[in-house]
């Protein structure tokens, strides 16, 4: 399996391909660059950032490295490729062809930092078999454009009338 990861225009990805035993691609692919990325102004805004993301031990990653990735980039590309904004996993999807096993045999937990329109959150997800137990979904609340803010309003009739 190759896996590669890429980023255009700050907008991560990742690009999983598998072979066969006679070490060929098993399905053509074609890798095309929407021309609106390529434009600076056609960037989208991130509503949802991730800051630090590892899928491992419990105890999380030793001094070595250890029982524990890095899935930051892989999880922002997820992300990213979805809009920015929002992150979604379900509990029926295998773990191990996407963030890897760091530590086979072990349970292992997946744990995110994360900033939703400016607003820091954490979550912690276990794991059990390869297969989450439950479905991570971190998205933002629909925002109506443009906001209204209402100074002050009054009902019926009033001293000047």
């Amino acid at each position: 399996q190759l896996r590669m990861r890429y980023r255009i225009d700050k907008v991560f990805a990742t690009l999983i391909l598998n072979f066969s035993p006679q070490h060929t691609v098993l399905k053509p692919f074609l890798l095309i660059i929407p021309s609106d990325l390529t434009s600076p102004t056609s960037f989208k805004p991130r509503y949802l950032r991730l800051f630090r993301g590892t899928y491992g031990h419990p105890k999380g990653m030793s001094s070595t490295g250890r029982m524990a990735y890095d899935v930051l980039e892989i999880l922002q590309s997820q992300v990213d490729q979805a809009g920015g904004s929002f992150l979604s996993i379900n509990s029926s999807t295998e773990l191990s062809p996407i963030l890897g096993d760091p530590c086979p045999g072990y349970v292992k937990e997946l744990c995110l930092q994360y900033e939703v329109c400016g607003r820091a959150g954490t979550a912690t997800y276990s794991e059990v078999r390869g297969f989450l137990r439950k479905r991570v979904l971190i998205q933002t609340s629909p925002t109506v454009k443009p906001l209204i803010f209402v100074v002050s309003a009054t009902y019926g009739l009033t001293p000047t009338g």
